[in-house]
């Protein structure tokens, strides 16, 4: 979805930038004074945007976050209002200080060499935003947009610190960490689904244990008559 609805406003602006119509949208770019962009220059796109990057957003991408998402034991679910502000809030959040740490190791001269294709333009236009070499677009660009979501709404979105807190009273020795990053990392966590199967366990480890008790007590009673 986020691919065809950037795919959808580039279009509208390469037209703007081909065709000068609608008049109005060209002289809204901000940028410094450079002739517009002609097809020959789109052309040079077409084969990194579309070609690969493209290619990667569907056919590499999803595959690899639905996976995490299984991983992470995330679940589609229909949060409340003020739950879905907070991890929106928490998501760009989250996804600007990635792509900040990323674009400024980017810059850096024994890493440019994976971002200079990106800035091969030096007026920005329509689908230069998609114009990266694959790992910049994965790692720093498109990739933190679909992996960042499931770890937010795992360890910071509906999954609220004092659900974990409970659980850590309610079996001891897990859920150790505030936001519940650490625990996942050395397999404490317990939340959920998790929370509810150790919960059966030990009600069927109880009703074993009363039901071996329950045994003994018959084998130890006297035989009617005895005594």
């Amino acid at each position: 979805a986020v691919a065809l609805a950037y795919g959808a406003v580039c279009s509208a602006f390469m037209y703007a930038d081909l065709h000068g119509l609608p008049a109005f949208l060209p002289k809204l770019k901000k940028v410094q004074p450079k002739p517009l962009p002609t097809r020959e220059d789109y052309a040079g796109l077409w084969s990194i945007v579309l070609g690969q990057n493209l290619c990667i957003s569907f056919f590499l991408l999803p595959p690899l976050t639905l996976m995490l998402y299984r991983l992470l034991g995330v679940q589609v679910s229909s949060p409340s209002l003020p739950q879905l502000v907070l991890e929106f809030v928490l998501i760009g959040a989250a996804y600007d200080t990635w792509f900040t740490v990323c674009h400024r190791l980017f810059h850096m001269p024994s890493f440019y060499h994976l971002h200079k294709r990106h800035h091969t333009w030096k007026a920005p236009c329509a689908f230069e935003g998609g114009y990266f070499d694959a790992l910049d677009f994965i790692v720093g660009n498109y990739g933190p947009m679909l992996w960042i979501p499931p770890f937010i709404t795992r360890f910071l979105g509906p999954i609220k610190p004092t659900v974990r807190h409970d659980a850590h009273h309610e079996f001891f020795n897990v859920n150790h960490s505030h936001f519940g990053f650490w625990d996942w990392l050395f397999g404490t966590l317990v939340i959920g689904e998790d929370a509810a199967a150790k919960r059966r366990a030990a009600g069927a480890k109880a009703v074993a244990v009363e039901g071996d008790g329950s045994k003994a007590d018959a084998r130890a009673a006297p035989a009617p008559g005895d005594g």
